[in-house]
């Protein structure tokens, strides 16, 4: 598998976010969270009422920062929304566990493959981390 394709893959991701907002709107849940090694900063949102009723409803996230931290978090409210908490913990959980295992190429061109493809890349790891970490604390901050 060509790394390049990989590469377009997280650049129409950081270019192209699907549910991404510019400012966090009024009585909305968010939680924001900085990469202290870079400065990448992630806010991930999040409609109370359906955090209340133990779903996620639909997710947004505001990004500053690099292509792997910004493709990142437009994957991960994309994964994570509209599932069960429970199903978006577990969504987390297997994405960090993934991260952290060691690269194999693959032939499944998918946007989760071609951000897990960073792995080569032990020191960016962080950067694709972010928005899950952040989206795990809000989800469970209640």
């Amino acid at each position: 598998m060509s790394h390049e394709i990989f590469q377009d893959l997280i650049l129409q991701l950081h270019k192209h976010p699907k549910h991404e907002l510019k400012d966090v709107p009024a009585d909305q849940l968010f939680k924001k969270h900085t990469n202290p090694l870079c400065g990448d900063e992630v806010t991930i949102i999040a409609q109370p009422e359906d955090i209340g009723h133990g779903q996620t409803g639909q997710l947004h996230f505001i990004g500053d920062g690099c292509a792997i931290s910004r493709a990142s978090a437009a994957l991960a409210v994309d994964d994570l929304s509209n599932k069960s908490t429970e199903q978006a913990l577990a969504a987390i959980d297997e994405f960090l566990n993934q991260l952290n295992t060691p690269y194999e190429a693959t032939e499944d061109i998918s946007n989760r493959n071609a951000l897990l493809s960073i792995r080569r890349f032990p020191a960016r790891s962080e950067c694709a981390a972010l928005a899950w970490k952040t989206a795990r604390e809000l989800l469970t901050s209640r």
